[in-house]
């Protein structure tokens, strides 16, 4: 790889120094106390490493507040583990299924807990674990569930507003303004139409964890604001209200709200976690209707849903209709209104994408009834959707299992059984042209070995418009695999993980003319010498093939394309109240002979005072890419409810400093701001977020009131 600049390392010496000096004063302004975390430091760590396991498997971005959700919930209300049902541990976001089971069968043994200390005798939980879960719940007795009084939600509930704006500073090309002769002959130039500011704002009440209420509202960065397609304000408006009780209507949702079932195969939206280093967390379990937390503009429901529950069955019911965005045609024979597929950015912020907004409706509606027993769980997931115009595909071969049509149904079984050390679960659905299994194991030899296993089928004509099932692929369909792996407590601070992925796609895919295949391999070892110190080491190889980019074939080739990182990571505290984390990873691509490099490093800092009413985080990075190949994901702490994971590639610099005051106990205020500059570049991005120079600086507010 080509050496940086002379001045690039002068640049990152002197961020250093300044960093340098910065950790000099908090040390002489710092006083000496006691070592503390708070609830709000455990969760940042606890979802930091999910989103970095998972970001390394998907480019996609997903938001995670429905973790955070969770987890300040229980860091406020700590769930009594006596009392709690399967359901709220795994809100936990911590616990897999067996350890759950575990916890459940070991108190139906032998009673109530009598403090946290008694869980290291429940099998599957380590050391490890309990620390974990110690900031969100408490041992007590259990006290006979009340009935919901409206008295006592409008004394008890609590509220929450959260107002955030952000902006790039550096003009973009698409505000630049167009002459007036442009627009005249060209009227649908394509233009961001509104200002660069992004706002989103929320509210939310909850009535400890029986009643919930709350809304969303969002305007996207270039999209109009009470003007032109805005006149009624933000861009985006989402709402619910959730109701749960113990009794025969177990949960109701009215407005906005998620679908979970099973394996994810027949029917699943909202958050979740595919393929990663986590191997214990391979078998999907969730309540099956959840509320919409999420900016997220298409992956949800909008209707009605409601859950009964009599004696081991729980049936759940849901019917939903609303407008999605879609690229129009009139291609057909009797100039029918068509459509080629589905918008999911939910931007409108040009001429282009407001003429595709809420072209078509979708109806929804379908049904989920399960059986619990002692040992075993079984599902049944039905569920129908109806477009107000015909989807079509042209009729090249990669299309041709593809979905076409304006009706489609799936239909699925699940199930969960579980044997002492022993868990199986599975999955089986049909879709338009096929079938789509999965089917996995979770085996505990002891308390500190852990093997999973999954083997999936996914037929190229089997399609779904709401899954997440376990894949390679984020398209669920056309694909079979073999998935081991194994997590091994070899010490009491020392774990070692490992899965190796064989998968095949047996018809074409993007980028690829013929049937493929690939393997993917991950290591990794983690070593926790304290409570405070943390590091690990992790190794991923992945092998897939891709069309050649060689003349000299006269026909589209699959070739295999390799990829390997390597990326070490240390966490440790320099004082009571101020952690130190740095990161350097390596990656190397290899394709057709050629081999492109990617280096990243940064350095974290986290001043977090237990007796000061704010924290500091920040990171300067030095990364240096060949090409957009060997991008390089990274966590960014972000304000709360924002999550960052960029792709760091070509040359360059990147610092960001994050502030987080609380005036009140009840006032919180965030600001961040992030600067990246490029040593190779002229310009920065592509079409209307082109920005001339090599600088990027990004700039975000962020208020919350909590009473």
């Amino acid at each position: 790889m080509k050496s940086f600049k002379k001045r690039s390392i002068k640049d990152f010496i002197f961020y250093i120094r300044i960093l340098n000096l910065w950790i000099f004063i908090l040390f002489i302004f710092t006083k000496t106390a006691l070592y503390s975390q708070s609830s709000e430091t455990t969760i940042n760590r606890l979802i930091t490493n999910l989103i970095e396991e998972f970001s390394e498997s998907s480019d996609e971005e997903l938001d995670y507040s429905l973790l955070f959700d969770d987890l300040l919930y229980y860091s406020e209300f700590p769930l009594n583990i006596n009392a709690a049902n399967h359901e709220e541990l795994q809100s936990l976001h911590v616990l897999n299924d067996f350890q759950i089971a575990t916890l459940i069968e070991y108190i139906k043994t032998n009673g109530e807990l009598l403090s946290l200390y008694e869980l290291s005798y429940v099998f599957g939980f380590t050391p490890e674990v309990v620390q974990k879960i110690q900031p969100f719940v408490t041992v007590s007795p259990v006290v006979q569930d009340s009935k919901i009084k409206l008295k006592n939600i409008n004394k008890f509930g609590r509220h929450e507003f959260i107002l955030r704006s952000q902006s790039v500073l550096q003009e973009q090309k698409g505000y630049i303004p167009i002459p007036d002769s442009v627009l005249v002959v060209n009227p649908e130039k394509s233009r961001y139409l509104g200002n660069p500011l992004k706002i989103y704002s929320r509210y939310t009440y909850h009535y400890l964890n029986r009643v919930y209420a709350g809304f969303i509202m969002e305007k996207d960065a270039g999209e109009e604001f009470f003007t032109g397609s805005n006149p009624y304000g933000f861009d985006f408006y989402s709402g619910y209200i959730q109701v749960n009780s113990n009794r025969l209507l177990k949960q109701f949702i009215l407005g906005d709200f998620y679908m979970r079932a099973g394996q994810g195969l027949t029917l699943w939206n909202g958050l979740s976690f595919g393929k990663s280093g986590l191997v214990s967390d391979v078998n999907k379990s969730s309540d099956i209707i959840r509320r919409n937390t999420s900016a997220e503009e298409n992956g949800y429901f909008r209707g009605v849903a409601a859950t009964m529950n009599i004696s081991k069955f729980d049936a759940t019911v849901f019917i939903s209709r609303k407008k999605r965005d879609a690229n129009l045609t009139d291609t057909s024979e009797n100039g029918e209104i068509q459509f080629t597929s589905l918008q999911e950015n939910g931007l409108h912020s040009t001429p282009g994408e407001i003429a595709d907004e809420n072209t078509i409706s979708e109806t929804s509606f379908g049904a989920h009834l399960t059986y619990t027993g002692s040992v075993f769980k079984i599902g049944l997931t039905a569920a129908n959707y109806r477009y107000s115009k015909q989807k079509i595909k042209d009729d090249s071969p990669y299309n041709l299992y593809d979905f076409q049509g304006n009706q489609l149904s799936n239909a699925g079984v699940n199930y969960q059984v579980g044997f002492k050390k022993i868990q199986l679960f599975g999955e089986s659905s049909y879709s338009y042209k096929g079938f789509g299994i999965l089917q996995g194991a979770l085996f505990y030899t002891d308390s500190r070995v852990l093997i999973s296993a999954i083997y999936r089928n996914y037929q190229p004509g089997f399609f779904s418009p709401y899954c997440a099932a376990f894949s390679e692929s984020s398209d669920i369909t056309n694909e079979k695999g073999l998935y081991l792996g194994t997590e091994l407590k070899l010490v009491n601070n020392l774990k070692f993980t490992a899965y190796y992925d064989l998968f095949e796609f047996p018809w074409l895919r993007y980028n690829l003319s013929s049937p493929s295949t690939g393997n993917d391999t991950y290591l990794r070892l983690d070593y926790t010498p304290s409570r405070k110190v943390m590091m690990y080491a992790k190794f991923k190889l992945k092998n897939k093939q891709q069309n050649s980019d060689n003349e000299m074939y006269l026909i589209e080739t699959p070739v295999d394309k390799k990829q390997w990182s390597f990326r070490y990571l240390i966490s440790y505290p320099l004082l009571s109240s101020l952690t130190m984390k740095n990161s350097l990873e390596w990656k190397q691509v290899h394709f057709e002979g050629d081999i492109s490099r990617g280096f990243l490093f940064y350095h974290d800092l986290v001043f977090n005072p237990s007796q000061r009413p704010f924290s500091i985080r920040s990171r300067m990075a030095w990364f240096n890419t060949d090409n957009y190949d060997t991008r390089i994901y990274a966590y960014e702490n972000d304000v709360l409810y924002n999550f960052s994971v960029p792709a760091y590639y070509y040359k360059g610099l990147k610092g960001y400093f994050l502030i987080k005051y609380s005036l009140t106990s009840w006032f919180d205020f965030w600001f961040r701001i992030s600067h990246t500059w490029y040593a190779n570049r002229n310009f920065i991005g592509s079409g209307l977020t082109e920005i001339q120079g090599s600088n990027k600086t990004e700039i975000k507010f962020q208020i919350r009131i909590h009473i």
